[in-house]
């Protein structure tokens, strides 16, 4: 029998730098988050990570993501850490923007931008 594709999927590279990239695809509605989520927070289970989410194969997203996105940016500040996002589409944006996660979170407008910006500053 053969067995339904998740909703959502999730994978992880480390650069050379130590960043991580976090790649999404899928739609992030309440229930896709719910079954991503423990790999999400294992993926960025070390409060020290510098973690880079492309989220550009993400076309929907929900309350329910953005608040595991606040809690694992929290928890990884608090850590020393890092969390940020890129290549959102402007569905997305606009939901980032309505909830007032656009001045808390930061986004990049494309994956090559934020490794840019952020493996600058890793390497400094």
């Amino acid at each position: 029998m053969h067995q339904p594709e998740p909703p959502i999927s999730l994978s992880v590279a480390r650069r050379e730098s130590g960043l991580l990239i976090v790649t999404m695809q899928g739609e992030l509605d309440t229930l896709a988050t719910r079954l991503i989520e423990p790999a999400f927070s294992v993926a960025l289970s070390d409060r020290t990570a510098h973690a880079l989410v492309d989220l550009s194969a993400v076309p929907l997203i929900t309350s329910a993501a953005l608040a595991m996105f606040v809690m694992r940016a929290r928890a990884l500040h608090l850590g020393g850490g890092s969390l940020r996002f890129a290549g959102i589409t402007p569905a997305v944006q606009l939901v980032f923007d309505l909830g007032g996660f656009s001045q808390v979170l930061a986004v990049y407008a494309s994956l090559d931008e934020g490794i840019d910006a952020m493996e600058r500053e890793l390497l400094a």
